[in-house]
């Protein structure tokens, strides 16, 4: 999984994505069936299956929704099939700073 978690930095009222490759290795392949925000109030996300080397990988892509000045964490969790690894937990994290810092 690269990257490992989430982190959104930027400025109120401007976008910020970040998206995560998921890249079962051949060996431990497995499928995610679902993903679920422990919180979800503060992001949205949309996870899609795509194609990397004849295999099916995952790509879930992590957006901001805040519209406040502020630091905010949340856990993206990500059930498997796996009996190795069932849950996948994906840890977000979004800071977001005044447009401009000097007008305070």
């Amino acid at each position: 999984m690269h990257p490992r978690h989430a982190k959104i930095k930027g400025t109120v009222g401007s976008t910020q994505k970040v998206v995560i490759n998921i890249v079962p290795e051949k060996k431990y392949n497995f499928k995610i069936l679902s993903a679920k925000a422990e919180k979800g109030n503060h992001i949205k996300y949309e996870l899609k299956d795509i194609k990397r080397d004849d295999q099916t990988a995952y790509q879930l892509t992590v957006e901001n929704t805040v519209t406040t000045k502020g630091r905010f964490f949340d856990t993206i969790e990500l059930k498997t099939d796996s009996e190795f690894q069932p849950e996948i937990s994906v840890w977000v994290f979004v800071d977001l700073e005044d447009k401009d810092k000097n007008n305070k």
